[in-house]
């Protein structure tokens, strides 16, 4: 696992910010695809190496039951269709919480939803900027005039702080693709997500003091 932001990997257990003894909700969920996406290539070192990548709106099925859908949120790895099982956290990024509660509904066809996810990947791999034309991650080719483009771009300019904020979970597997989504869970699995969210706030808090 290599996600680079630390402000969104608050949230996960993958920086040894969990007390001991602390454990996280799990769900196992089927993905069954990505009706709506278009397929370009990123880099994550600013250009040097691209790989090819398709942006859009994974779709779920959680077991035993409930419809949820989900996006990237780790470049380095990848996810086939099938079943997973994933530790669920929760995620305070406030940037990600924004763009969700502001442009999530938008989505509506392959441009919107590719739109969402290169935005997602703007977030996680060069907060602050916000740019996509420059940073890290980087998009390969002329496709500054594409609609997904300008749309992905429009949306990052309005992240300001002011929007609204949905409360989002992080999917976290050390061997597969991390996720973040707003799906809602059985109400047994938010007490101890509650639990955990303030335990990881205490640690952060005390590594900045």
């Amino acid at each position: 696992m290599s996600i680079r932001n630390i402000t969104l990997c608050a949230a996960l257990a993958l920086l040894g910010l969990i007390v001991s003894g602390a454990s996280a909700a799990s769900v196992t969920a089927t993905l069954n695809g990505m009706p709506e996406y278009r397929i370009f290539d990123t880099s994550l070192d600013g250009g040097a190496s691209f790989h090819r990548t398709s942006a859009g709106e994974l779709h779920w099925t959680r077991a035993p039951g409930g419809e949820f859908d989900a996006f990237c949120i780790e470049l380095t790895q990848r996810l086939g269709y099938g079943k997973y099982t994933y530790d669920l956290l929760p995620m305070e990024n406030n940037l990600l919480s924004e763009l969700w509660g502001r442009d999530y509904g938008k989505i509506g066809d392959a441009d919107t939803a590719a739109a969402f996810q290169l935005a997602v990947w703007e977030i996680v791999y060069d907060e602050p900027a916000l740019d996509l034309k420059g940073g890290m991650f980087r998009i390969k080719g002329a496709i500054e005039s594409q609609a997904y483009f300008k749309t992905a771009q429009s949306w990052l300019g309005e992240l300001d702080g002011s929007g609204p904020k949905a409360d989002l979970l992080a999917m976290s597997n050390p061997r597969f693709q991390d996720q973040v989504t707003a799906a809602p869970l059985p109400a047994s699995i938010w007490g101890g997500l509650g639990m955990l969210a303030m335990t990881l706030m205490v640690k952060l808090r005390r590594r900045a003091a």
